[in-house]
C-alpha cells in the first residue's frame, strides 16, 4: 500500500484539535470559502508540481490547503455515503458502511468514532452480519469469528490494503497464552510466561508461595512511608513503581484475583515504605504459587451477568470506599474493576449505591459492544448483596438520608424502569465481587475465582 497515502502531517499545536467547526455542514472551512460555495482545487498545484494537502477519501482528492488543521491532519474533508474509504490517524484504513445522514458532524463520521451510529453492512471489516471481527494493537492483530470462512474472507480484505503476514491460529498475543481444547470446546487465557519473567526480574522466582494475594496482617497506610533520610535513601533503590506496573498488566489482562491488592499498593507509589514493599513481594509470592491460573472460556451462554460490591471507608488514609465489580460471559470474567469511589460515602447503603451506578455504566457499554458483535443482550442481571441499595435504586423516593447523593448517580433509575437490565439480590457469601474490595480468606478466594471462571 502506498505509504504516502497513510502519511500524517505533524501537529505541533495541541489547540488544533478544538472541536468547534466540526459539526453541522461547514466541513471545517472558513466562512469566505463557504460563501463562494467552493471547497478549493482538486488534485495538486498546477505548474510547480508541489503536492498540496488533499482529501484522501477515495475519488475525492479535494484540496485542503485552506482547511483547518484538523482536516489537514486527518486528510479528510467530509465522509460521503458514496465514498466509504478514509484514512484516520495516519495508520488506520477503514472500510465504512453508509452513515446516518441525520448526524452531520465530521467527527461522528470519522472512522472509529461512535460505531453505534453505523448501519449494518456486509462490506464492513468488522460486521456482526459477517460473524467475524478484527482487533488491532499497534502492528498486532487478532481475527475472530464463528465460522472459518468468515475469518478467511476478512483476512483477504485486510491483505488487499496492508502488507501483512498470516501467522495462523493464535497461540500468544501481548504476553497472553491462548490454549484451545476443541474436544471440550474451551479456550484458556493465561500469562504464565509473563509472570515467570516478572518473578525473575525481581528475584522472586524461588520465593515461598502463599495462598492469598495479601496477608490479613497487612494494614497499609501513609503512616508507613519513609520518615527519615536513611529510610528514604533505602527506598529510592527499590524498584517499587516497576513492580507495580508489571503486576498491573497481569491484573488487567487475566488476573482479577489480584485487582484489589494491586490497587491498594499502587496508592503509595509516590512515597513507598518498607512495609509497602513487603506487601508487593507478598503479591509476587502469591503469583509464584498461582502461575498457571487462567481464565477458562466455554461455549454456549453469551448473556452478560454482573456482580458488584462495596467496602465502606476501605481506604484508611482518606476514608473513601472501594467499588468492585466483575462481569462474566458464559461464567467467565470479561471485565472487572477495583477502584476507590470519588466521594466519601456516609453509609454502607450509599457506598453500595454508588458502586451499583458505576457497575451499570460498564454494563451499558458492554451491552453495546456485544450487540455490535451480533450477541443480542436481553434480561441482563447485576447482582448486589445490599438489599437497601437495591431498594433505593428501584424506589427513587426523597429521603433525608439520601437527598445529598449527587444527581449523576441517579441515572440508573430510568435504566431499571425501562428494563434495560435487572438488579437482584445475592448472598454476600456467594458474591464473587468480594475479592475485588477487600482481603478474603483462602476458601473465599477459591470460591470467588471459580465463580468467574478462573481455573488452575
Amino acid at each position: 500500500m502506498n505509504k504516502d497515502f497513510l502519511h500524517e502531517e505533524p501537529d505541533n499545536d495541541a489547540q488544533d484539535e478544538e472541536e468547534e467547526g466540526l459539526g453541522g455542514g461547514d466541513h471545517g472551512f472558513p466562512d469566505d470559502e463557504k460563501k463562494k460555495k467552493s471547497y478549493g482545487r482538486r488534485g495538486s498545484a498546477g505548474g510547480g508540481g508541489v503536492s498540496l494537502p488533499s482529501c484522501q477519501v477515495e475519488k475525492c482528492g479535494l484540496d485542503l490547503s485552506d482547511a483547518k488543521r484538523y482536516h489537514q491532519r486527518h486528510k479528510v474533508c467530509e465522509i460521503h455515503a458514496k465514498t466509504p474509504f478514509v484514512v484516520v490517524g495516519g495508520l488506520r484504513f477503514h472500510e465504512l458502511p453508509e452513515f446516518d445522514e441525520s448526524k452531520r458532524s465530521c467527527r461522528r463520521r470519522l472512522a472509529g468514532h461512535n460505531e453505534r451510529r453505523r448501519k449494518n453492512s456486509g462490506e464492513s471489516l468488522s460486521s456482526a452480519t459477517e460473524g467475524s471481527s478484527g482487533r488491532t494493537y499497534v502492528d498486532d492483530m487478532l481475527v475472530a469469528g464463528s465460522y472459518m470462512q468468515d475469518i478467511i474472507n476478512l483476512k483477504q480484505k485486510l491483505s488487499k490494503q496492508f502488507a501483512m503476514k498470516d501467522l495462523g491460529v493464535a497461540k500468544q498475543i501481548l504476553g497472553m497464552r491462548i490454549k484451545r481444547d476443541t474436544k471440550s470446546g474451551t479456550l484458556m487465557l493465561s500469562q504464565a510466561e509473563y509472570i515467570n519473567k516478572v518473578l525473575s526480574r525481581f528475584n522472586m522466582q524461588d520465593a515461598k508461595p502463599v495462598s492469598t494475594p495479601l496477608g490479613v496482617h497487612f494494614r497499609l497506610s501513609k503512616d508507613q512511608s519513609p520518615k527519615t533520610e536513611e529510610e528514604h535513601a533505602h527506598m529510592v533503590k527499590v524498584p517499587y513503581a516497576s513492580a507495580i506496573g508489571s503486576l498491573m498488566y497481569a491484573m488487567v489482562c487475566t488476573r482479577p484475583d489480584i485487582a484489589h491488592v494491586v490497587g491498594v499498593v499502587s496508592r503509595y507509589m509516590n512515597n513507598p515504605g518498607k512495609v509497602h514493599w513487603e506487601a508487593v513481594k507478598w503479591i509476587l509470592r502469591y503469583l509464584r504459587g498461582t502461575t498457571n491460573k487462567a481464565l477458562c472460556f466455554k461455549g454456549g451462554d453469551t448473556i452478560l451477568t454482573g456482580y458488584v460490591d462495596a467496602d465502606l471507608a476501605g481506604n484508611v488514609d482518606i476514608r473513601m470506599s472501594t467499588t468492585g465489580y466483575v462481569y462474566t460471559l458464559g461464567g467467565t470474567a470479561v471485565s472487572w474493576v477495583s477502584q476507590l469511589q470519588k466521594i466519601v460515602a456516609l453509609s454502607t447503603t450509599e457506598a453500595e449505591y454508588v458502586a451499583v451506578t458505576e457497575a451499570i455504566k460498564e454494563m451499558v457499554w458492554l451491552q453495546s459492544f456485544l450487540e455490535e458483535l451480533g450477541k443480542i443482550q436481553e434480561n441482563n442481571v447485576l447482582y448486589c448483596d445490599s438489599q437497601s441499595a437495591i431498594h433505593l435504586a428501584k424506589n427513587p423516593s426523597f429521603h433525608s438520608r439520601t437527598k445529598h447523593i449527587q444527581l449523576r448517580y441517579h441515572f440508573i433509575w430510568s435504566l431499571l424502569e425501562d428494563g434495560i437490565l435487572k438488579l437482584e439480590k445475592i448472598s454476600g457469601a456467594q458474591n464473587p465481587a468480594d475479592m475485588l474490595i477487600k482481603t478474603v480468606t483462602t476458601e473465599k478466594l477459591k470460591l470467588c475465582s471459580a465463580s468467574v471462571g478462573m481455573l488452575e
